[in-house]
Order: structure tokens, then sequence, then C-alpha cells
């Protein structure tokens, strides 16, 4: 159908059912860069998508965490600056993928991680 089911968005915003930006590329991408897993994160370019307390966080390298989806299955989106930063991770051994191509300049500064508050699970943004 065309439609992408979420973005998430540099300034921790969410959109969904976007179908503008939809459909498939049939170039070849050429070899993956900045696409790797360790375990405690999978980083894809300048987003990371990692476990904080049983919590699985997607969070910008801005430090602008998107959404947290919660071990009670209820979804939090953003925009949040602060609890729940994928970025505050260590950055440990490659089990698959490549940093190749990261760029290396430091992350916004990660601030410790918080419960967020109770949010409603239908919460998502539509461009």
């Amino acid at each position: 159908n065309d439609n992408v089911s979420r973005i998430y968005h540099s300034d921790g915003n969410v959109y969904g059912n976007v179908k503008e930006l939809g459909g498939y590329v049939n170039e070849d991408l050429g070899e993956p860069t900045c696409a790797y897993l360790t375990s405690s994160f999978l980083q894809l370019g300048d987003w990371r998508f990692g476990e904080i307390d049983g919590h699985l966080s997607v969070t910008h390298k801005s430090g602008q965490t998107a959404m947290i989806y919660r071990d009670d299955g209820t979804i939090h989106p953003g925009p949040r600056h602060g609890g729940y930063n994928a970025w505050s991770l260590v950055d440990d051994e490659v089990l698959a993928g490549t940093k190749e191509g990261c760029d290396v300049g430091a992350p916004a500064a990660a601030a410790p991680s918080v419960s967020p508050p109770p949010m409603s699970t239908n919460g998502m943004r539509h461009a």
C-alpha cells in the first residue's frame, strides 16, 4: 500500500502513515555503512535502538528520544530529551555490521536514564 508505518525525525517527533514517503527503492544501495549491532543496541546511521531497563529506546544522535517501547506493552512517543537515551549505552564490541562511515563526533550529552511519565498508547502524530 506504499505507506510508511513510522518515521522517526531527528527532533524527536514521530510520524505515521505518510504515503508520500512510501515505496521501495529499486536501485542498488551499495555496501552498508554505519550499521552495526552490539550487545546492547543496534545503530543505523545517527539512530540507536537500545535496551534500557527492559525497554526499547529509539534515540537520535542529537539526544532526542523519538520513541520508548516499554516492557508492559505501552508506547511513549517523543520528543524526549533526557531519560532513556540510547546514546548513553556503552559502544562495545561489534557483533555484526560495520562502524565504517559513522560520524565520529561526540553525540549530545546523554542524561541519566529515568522512567518516562505515563502517556497514551495512541500518541502518534500524523503528517
